[in-house]
This record gives C-alpha cells, sequence and structure tokens, in this order.
C-alpha cells in the first residue's frame, strides 16, 4: 500500500512537469513514448514495457510509475508530441538505448 502511494505520488509529479513524451516520425504511424527521468530517460509501450529497471526486476507483474503517468497523459488527451525527420529519430533511440539519456531531444526540448 506504501508502494502504491509513492508510486501514484512520483506519477504525479511527472504529470505536472510535462516529463511524458511522443515521439512521432513526420506523418508516419512510427511512434515512441518517452520519459524524461532526472538522471536517466525510458521508453515505454503503453500497458506493455518500460526501459527502467523496476519494470524489469518487478517481472512485468506490476507497473511502474513511468507506466502510470503515461497511462494518464493518453486518457487524458494530454501529451506533448514532438515531430521528428527520420534520422534524429534514429539518433535520439541510439542515445536512449547507449547513454540512457538523450542529449540531442533534450537539446530540441530547451528550444
Amino acid at each position: 500500500m506504501l508502494r502504491d502511494y509513492y508510486k501514484l505520488k512520483r506519477s504525479k509529479q511527472a504529470i505536472i512537469e510535462d516529463r511524458i513524451l511522443k515521439l512521432k516520425v513526420g506523418s508516419s504511424l512510427v511512434s515512441v513514448f518517452v520519459f524524461l527521468g532526472k538522471d536517466k530517460d525510458y521508453l515505454m509501450v503503453k500497458d506493455k514495457y518500460c526501459t527502467c529497471p523496476f519494470f524489469f526486476f518487478n517481472k512485468q507483474k506490476l507497473k511502474c510509475y513511468h507506466l502510470i503517468s503515461l497511462d494518464y497523459v493518453i486518457n487524458k488527451d494530454d501529451i506533448l508530441v514532438i515531430n521528428l525527420d527520420v534520422d534524429t529519430f534514429k539518433k535520439i533511440l541510439v542515445e536512449l538505448y547507449t547513454f540512457e539519456k538523450s542529449f540531442i531531444l533534450r537539446r530540441i526540448l530547451s528550444r
């Protein structure tokens, strides 16, 4: 129960801070969701997957607060969508998998 409270509290804070993004390739159907963490960024698939350690170690039995946040913003249709060209999209994905943080994405957001 305390764990649920903690996850909901962190989820609410992430939503307030607009840390959930949808990266989309132009007008195509290709897109991914990203959670901008303070130290690391996480890729997410709605109701299915998150690259965070909590999700990995809990064997997908419990939702992490990243996925809880994603569910909320999708249901409220309140998610920041960033349209990218294919090359930039690929570079961001490579950074996310290699460094667990995308400096290119953060540069785009700071403009």
